[in-house]
């Protein structure tokens, strides 16, 4: 019996260290977009980033768009 109290225990403890993570990080995760609408050939997307050199930009090899138009399934380049 007293095993099943620890188990119990720790498991309610568990439960509410994820709530009160969960709800910590809750504002500074963004929705992902259900729904990509593929396009025919690949295609990067790039923006300057302070990572890069001077001159470089940061890229991303993107699959799709969303309905807003914005890329969606994309992976990272790098600095090209």
């Amino acid at each position: 019996m007293r095993k099943a109290g620890l188990l119990l225990a720790t498991f309610v403890l568990a439960f509410a260290v994820g709530v009160i993570w969960s709800s910590f990080t809750a504002e500074t995760l963004e929705a992902k977009p259900n729904t990509c609408i593929l396009a025919v050939y690949p295609f990067l997307v790039c923006e300057p980033s302070n990572r890069c050199d001077e001159g470089q930009q940061y890229c991303w090899e993107c699959q799709g768009r969303d309905p807003a138009g914005n890329p969606c399934l994309c992976r990272r380049v790098g600095c090209m």
